[in-house]
């Protein structure tokens, strides 16, 4: 798959709960298209590229080996440092360095947003090059890639025929072919950024500013997979990746599973689901699923550990803090001197708690209906067949 992220996939992202609310950034766009990549997956091993302090990771970490290479050395305005989020293995390098710290053949998955843009042309070929050496075989590659995209074919949108050139140099097999060329033009289809946004990127690199005023800022989407081996166990699912009326891969995947000299534990294919969720699975007489699978298979969004995501977030720095201001309350409380400024410091932590929880309230909120959804939906199905 080499395109360009459209609207009807990012509104169906809105629509499903994957997508944040109201951030209209292009960032938000690709942060959506790379939960959509993980939904029900888990026991995956999965690599960001430059991933700072990840959006994406945090949200899967839970049920997936999650590591981030990151230098944090601001590359790309990224972060320059490292807010050890839980669960994610960070290793201070970048992809292209052929760094003995990432292991050869070890990643089910190796995936970026907003990275690749920002490499010069010398250095694609090696970056390339090492997300083959770090993927199993059939592992999946996965990149979304800011572009400024213009009324007309222009020249400097001809960096995506060089993207689909390395592609198949190191012989990855596409998700599906190939639509995208450096021959591309904005089309209103496509998913952009918000011009306020691009108006606020002006201050951060002005450099752009001419090009923002006559461009539009989108995200391409490419995604193929390293060629297994001959394995049978694998083939069936790049069969299934290179035709997209086929069924959605989480839940038509064979049951059997191969492993690999880096790792004998954990299977070599990746359970991925189409990453457009507006595609209706089709498959030609499928194995009649478990209960269990039924379950699972009336919602593809909904995490089967929804409230983990949630308890995960608020048993990090939120309980730090909370415990910061029951200590200093006791204080107040007590006959110490300056027991007023205890009451302050533990009063003032308190409301910056209650106002944090109140901003995350619509992300804990869309999380339970979802849940509602996943709950009420079997027994909907259930009288039906009664």
């Amino acid at each position: 798959m080499l395109d360009i992220i459209t609207k009807d996939e990012f509104f169906n992202w809105l629509e499903l709960g994957i997508a944040q609310a109201g951030n209209y950034s292009l960032k938000g766009i690709q942060d959506a298209w790379g939960l959509s990549l993980f939904q029900g997956v888990s026991h995956l091993k999965i690599a960001e590229v430059g991933g700072g302090n990840s959006r994406v990771l945090n949200q899967i970490n839970l049920e997936n080996e999650c590591w981030n290479i990151d230098k944090f050395e601001g590359f790309g305005l990224g972060p320059t440092e490292d807010v050890n989020q839980l669960n994610i293995k960070v290793i201070r390098s970048y992809v292209g360095k052929f760094d003995p710290a990432i292991p050869d053949g070890y990643f089910d998955v190796v995936f970026s947003i907003s990275v690749v843009e920002h490499l010069g042309r010398d250095k694609l070929d090696a970056f390339f090059a090492d997300c083959h050496r770090i993927l199993k075989p059939g592992g999946l590659l996965a990149h979304a890639i800011d572009l400024y995209i213009f009324d007309a074919p222009d020249p400097r949108v001809r960096i995506i025929d060089l993207y689909r050139s390395l592609v198949e140099k190191y012989e990855f097999e596409w998700l599906t072919p190939p639509t995208l060329d450096g021959n591309a033009a904005f089309q209103c289809k496509y998913a952009s950024n918000a011009d306020i946004e691009m108006h606020q990127w002006n201050s951060v690199a002005p450099k752009l500013t001419p090009i923002r005023a006559i461009a539009q800022s989108v995200s391409i989407q490419l995604i193929a997979f390293k060629k297994p081996d001959s394995d049978p166990a694998i083939l069936p699912v790049i069969l299934e990746c290179k035709y997209p009326k086929l069924p959605q891969l989480t839940r038509s995947l064979p049951s059997e599973t191969t492993t690999t000299q880096s790792d004998a534990n954990i299977p070599t294919a990746p359970n991925f689901p189409d990453p457009k969720p507006n595609i209706s699975p089709q498959s030609a007489k499928p194995a009649k699923p478990t209960s269990s699978q039924q379950n699972s298979q009336l919602s593809p969004v909904v995490h089967p550990h929804l409230f983990k995501r949630i308890a995960n977030y608020y048993q990090r720095w939120p309980i730090l803090l909370a415990g910061i201001a029951i200590v200093l309350n006791l204080f107040a409380l007590s006959n110490t001197p300056y027991r007023w400024l205890f009451g302050i410091g533990g009063t003032g932590t308190l409301l910056f708690l209650i106002g944090h929880a109140a901003s995350k309230a619509d992300y804990v909120l869309t999380e339970v209906e979802e849940l509602k959804k996943t709950i009420a939906s079997p027994k909907k199905k259930t009288k039906k067949h009664e």
